[in-house]
C-alpha cells in the first residue's frame, strides 16, 4: 500500500533529525509527534510504501521517507493514488484525498478543537480507550480504533546498576534482563499533568508505605 502520514503538530519542539527516537543526546518531542514516527516506521517495517510530512528535518529513516513541511503535500495527496492518509491531529489533509482512500484522522488532544471537515475523516483514532470513549461526548459519531501511545519495551531490556545494589557509590554496569524485584524502585512521570498524573500521585502514599525509599520524579518542559 501507498500510505501518507502526516504530524500536524507546531514545531514546539523544534526541527529535529528523523532519527531522533534513536538518540540518547539533545532535544526531546511530544508523545504525538513519536507516535507519528513509531507508526510510520512500524506501516513500512509491513512493506508498505510510506512518505511522512512533519515539522522536522526531511531525510529516511526506518525505510520511510521524511518530508518538511515546506515541501509539496497538497498536491501530493490530491495529485497522486494514496491508499490511506493518517493524519496526526489535522484534519486539512484528508480534505485532499481522492476519492477511495481510506482517511484516517488519529486525534491525539484532548479535545475535538481541530478546524475542518469531520465527514472528511473515515475514523478517528485514539490513543487510549478512556479517549476513544470521550470521544462521544465530544460529538463524533463515526467509527472509533484505538492505537495506544505505549512504550519501546527494548529500551527497557537493560538497567544501568551498581556492581552490589546496597552500594551506590560503585562503579555502574548493565546488566541485562534484570527480574522485576531487582530493579531499582525510581519512578518518574515525565507528561503533560493532565496524563495520568493525578492518579499517581494518589498512590504514592501507598507506595512509599510499601517501599519509603522509592523515589519519584516529575517533570515536564
Amino acid at each position: 500500500m501507498r500510505i501518507a502520514t502526516v504530524c500536524g503538530f507546531q514545531s514546539y519542539w523544534g526541527a529535529h533529525p528523523v532519527n531522533v527516537l534513536d538518540l540518547e543526546e539533545g532535544g526531546t518531542i511530544g508523545g504525538g509527534e513519536e507516535s507519528t514516527l513509531r507508526c510510520s516506521a512500524g506501516l513500512a517495517a509491513l512493506g508498505h510504501h510510506v512518505e511522512c510530512w512533519w515539522y522536522g528535518q526531511a531525510g529516511v529513516w526506518r525505510g520511510v521517507q521524511f518530508h518538511t513541511l515546506a515541501e509539496p503535500i497538497y498536491s501530493r495527496i490530491a495529485g497522486e493514488k494514496w491508499d490511506a492518509i493518517a493524519s496526526w491531529s489535522a484534519l486539512r489533509p484528508l480534505h485532499y484525498a481522492q476519492p477511495g482512500t481510506k482517511r484516517i484522522f488519529m486525534q491525539q488532544l484532548n479535545d475535538l478543537a481541530v478546524p475542518g471537515d469531520w465527514n472528511r475523516a473515515d475514523v478517528v483514532v485514539s490513543p487510549s480507550l478512556n479517549h476513544a470513549g470521550m470521544i462521544y461526548g465530544w460529538g463524533w459519531r463515526g467509527k472509533r480504533a484505538v492505537v495506544h501511545n505505549g512504550l519501546d519495551i527494548e529500551l527497557y531490556k537493560k538497567r544501568l546498576a551498581s556492581v552490589k545494589s546496597n552500594l551506590r557509590d560503585e562503579p555502574a554496569q548493565w546488566v541485562d534482563e534484570t527480574p522485576w524485584d531487582q530493579r531499582p524502585l525510581q519512578v518518574g512521570h515525565w507528561s503533560s499533568p493532565d496524563r495520568g498524573l493525578h492518579h499517581l500521585l494518589r498512590a504514592w502514599p501507598t507506595v512509599l508505605k510499601m517501599e519509603p525509599k522509592a523515589p519519584l520524579k516529575v517533570g515536564y518542559e
